[in-house]
């Protein structure tokens, strides 16, 4: 085979290159690279605009209601009730991850309950002794050995002490799932007590609702909507 001469070795690039210009430009849902990232900056300024609109108008809906003197002092059940507000989608991932848990568990260490003990606890539960609660110990592996407590709805059958022998030696192959689900638990446990104790920090340093306005009206407004929506409900 003849080697390639510097001649035939220039019309090769020259043909690649030629056909790497001609190439379509690389596209995103339709757009070309600079073009998404154009849209992209819009769409942030965008909202940066709409966000401090929306602080302007908090803060005149503030001064020009009467709903709160924004001169008295802010209650101490205020605060708290603010920090509860504030961390509610920490609470929800955790109650989601604690509800996963046992629900799992719950269907696992059913089926050794025999079906007729099971439907005497539904039908007559004060007749018949409910099953004791266990810490479940997750794995190494996938769970960090983190440990949780489960309470059963469940009829008493097993001790407490052989439940997780029993979940282990059954289903090793279907904890992983659980034990994940623990980890996740207490992230997001952790994160709600961490952001519990910024916020109250932060609290400390208000005395009055309009302290509150000037640190940051969207913390107004978070606490005036819900103190609206519990009158409304007749709380």
């Amino acid at each position: 085979m003849s080697e390639l001469s510097d001649k035939d070795l220039s019309s090769i690039l020259d043909d690649v290159n030629s056909e790497e210009n001609a190439a379509e430009p690389f596209m995103i849902a339709g757009m070309t690279l600079d073009e998404s990232n154009k849209r992209a900056v819009k769409s942030i300024k965008n909202k940066t605009a709409e966000k401090k609109e929306r602080r302007r108008e908090i803060i005149n809906e503030a001064i020009n209601s009467t709903f709160l003197d924004l001169h008295a002092p802010m209650t101490v059940a205020h605060k708290k009730l603010l920090i509860l507000l504030l961390t509610k989608q920490y609470t929800t991932n955790m109650l989601n991850s604690e509800n996963y848990i046992k629900s799992h568990i719950f269907v696992l260490l059913k089926r050794f309950i025999p079906s007729d003990l099971y439907d005497a606890y539904k039908k007559y539960p004060e007749s018949v002794v409910p099953a004791y609660g266990f810490t479940y110990k997750a794995s190494k592996e996938y769970g960090q050995e983190m440990t949780f407590r489960v309470e059963l709805d469940l009829p008493y059958y097993f001790k407490p002490k052989y439940l997780q022998n029993i979940l282990v030696e059954h289903y090793s192959n279907r904890l992983y799932s659980i034990d994940k689900a623990v980890v996740r638990f207490y992230k997001w446990k952790n994160a709600r007590t961490q952001q519990e104790v910024n916020i109250a920090n932060q609290l400390t340093r208000i005395n009055t609702y309009y302290d509150l306005v000037q640190k940051n009206p969207f913390w107004y407004d978070t606490l005036v909507q819900e103190l609206k929506k519990q009158l409304e409900n007749g709380d």
